[in-house]
């Protein structure tokens, strides 16, 4: 995907876990894209800070269809992560530290 056409468009970022129940959870966050010299950071809309998109994940951003734009905040774009509770004793150095907190 050309970085550059994701500037100044509207992404919703879906997170997918599992509840204490084992079933299906999901939470939206909205935020805007700004591309800087190739890189892409998203800006979340209520906090205003950053969150760096890293390339595997440009890969994964889909454009939003019509029939869910509102579902999806009426984001331009979307992309869906799934997140989970972290093992104990974890190398934090694998993973990534968002601004994202579920609700």
């Amino acid at each position: 995907m050309n970085v550059d056409k994701l500037d100044k468009k509207k992404l919703s970022i879906v997170l997918w876990s599992k509840d204490s129940k084992g079933d299906d959870d999901v939470v939206v966050f909205f935020g805007i894209l700004e591309v800087v010299s190739g890189k892409v950071n998203w800006i979340r809309d209520d906090t205003k800070e950053k969150l760096l998109i890293v390339e595997d994940w440009i890969e994964k951003i889909e454009k939003v269809q019509d029939e869910c734009k509102e579902a999806l905040l009426n984001a331009d774009y979307a992309i869906h992560l799934t997140c989970g509770h972290l093992p104990e004793n974890v190398d934090m150095g694998n993973y990534i530290k968002t601004c994202l907190k579920w609700p």
